[in-house]
């Protein structure tokens, strides 16, 4: 219990830096997760909503914005 409690919780904190992580590059609408987590690490699923096509692209092309994602991840274990 404690486990999943605790892991929910390493998750949202994911979920607040990567939008502000995001934010800083492009306007951001909203960030959602969701997946099998308790599965696999894996199987977790980060979505970042932006407001335009051209920001998404701004966003993915970015090269380092994949990297950082990871970093953080890893960060929050």
């Amino acid at each position: 219990m404690f486990l999943r409690l605790r892991t929910r919780l390493c998750i949202r904190r994911l979920v607040r830096v990567v939008k502000l992580s995001a934010a800083e590059r492009v306007p951001v609408e909203s960030v959602a997760w969701h997946g099998a987590y308790f599965i696999h690490p894996c199987h977790l699923c980060i979505t970042i909503r932006v407001k335009s096509d051209a920001d998404r692209d701004l966003l993915l092309h970015a090269g380092i914005v994949i990297a950082d994602f990871r970093r953080l991840l890893e960060d929050v274990n």
